[in-house]
């Protein structure tokens, strides 16, 4: 095969070529297309989503700022609505922390009756940052130390403790709710210690109030003065 014979067969591949490219007459070039086009949709898709998604937190962020404490109740029923519709670990770790530390402020205030409900809500609330193993590590350690304190006034020492034990833990070294949380811990080591009695000793005096006087005993006379004295009179003359 010559020279002119070869390049005359080189055009003819190529002129084919292209008119399938022109024609899109080519199976396999059709295949190639179709895969370009999902891959490019898929991304459009993705960056659209991606920009929506942030869009949506940076809105329920804004929200979470604006939650109004004006009327009683007002803040935990918008609190409660803003962590049913978000599935952001950080959001929901702030939502809710926020809306446990409303119900210990609503405690505070409520009637005894209504007081140890709050404190449980809010407690409940807590367990559910502190379960979260998602959440941020310094809104944890606050958690812990909230919980501490609920429990605190439910007088749940021992669950108090055990939520200040927690703060012990590495990955909350350097988290300034940790040393509130340890002295917390410490406090509790100190009223909980037993008092040692040492063998021998007498025990303390016991005091108690002032025995009444028998009621036949008379009543103890008033000092007698002295009479006054008097001037001596002059002699007779």
């Amino acid at each position: 095969m010559d020279a002119e014979t070869r390049h005359k067969l080189k055009t003819n591949e190529f002129g084919e070529a292209i008119e399938r490219l022109m024609t899109f007459s080519d199976p396999r070039l059709k295949y190639w297309l179709a895969g370009i086009i999902v891959v490019a949709l898929a991304l459009v898709g993705y960056r659209v989503w991606s920009w929506n998604q942030q869009s949506t937190r940076a809105l329920a962020w804004a929200e979470l700022a604006r939650v109004s404490t004006d009327a009683p109740g007002s803040a935990v029923a918008q609190l409660e609505t803003l962590i049913s519709g978000s599935s952001d670990a950080r959001f929901l770790a702030a939502a809710r922390l926020r809306l446990a530390n409303e119900l210990v402020q609503e405690a505070n205030i409520a009637p005894e009756a209504d007081r140890n409900q709050r404190l449980h809500q809010a407690a409940g609330v807590l367990k559910a940052i502190i379960s979260d193993a998602s959440a941020p590590a310094p809104l944890v350690a606050a958690a812990l130390l909230l919980n501490g304190t609920v429990q605190e006034s439910l007088r749940d020492l021992a669950a108090a403790r055990a939520a200040y034990e927690a703060l012990k833990e590495p990955r909350f070294d350097g988290i300034p709710t940790r040393s509130l949380g340890l002295q917390r811990l410490d406090s509790h080591a100190r009223i909980e210690r037993p008092v040692e009695f040492v063998p021998g000793l007498p025990p303390p005096p016991v005091v108690g109030p002032p025995e009444p006087e028998p009621a036949g005993r008379p009543a103890a006379a008033p000092p007698v003065e002295p009479p006054a004295s008097q001037p001596a009179e002059p002699p007779a003359p």
